[in-house]
């Protein structure tokens, strides 16, 4: 399982900034594992309207984040393949100060 995010860097700013992820995941007897959104993490505090359209425990590949400067967020995605196998991957957003 691997995850990028696009963008990956982001100025500061006042509006929330459309991220959109792509996945890719290579199982050799399963092509079509379960994919999720397990979490959005950052390394300060979040407020409640700093992320926005995000549906955990999906396979949400698109949402808003706020671009606060120094922010570094951390998504996190699993895929599960039909024999319960489960891997997990994260990419990072940051925001330039």
């Amino acid at each position: 399982l691997s995850v990028t995010l696009t963008p990956s860097t982001m100025r500061s700013g006042s509006k929330l900034l459309l991220v959109s992820s792509a996945i890719t995941v290579t199982d050799n007897y399963d092509p079509a594992s379960e994919i999720k959104l397990e979490s959005i993490t950052a390394n300060q505090t979040l407020k409640s309207t700093d992320i926005s359209g995000a549906t955990l425990g999906t396979d949400d590949r698109s949402f808003k984040l706020k671009p606060v400067s120094g922010r570094v967020y951390t998504v996190t995605y699993s895929a599960t393949d039909g024999s319960g196998n489960k891997a997990t991957a994260s990419a990072t957003v940051t925001v330039k100060k």
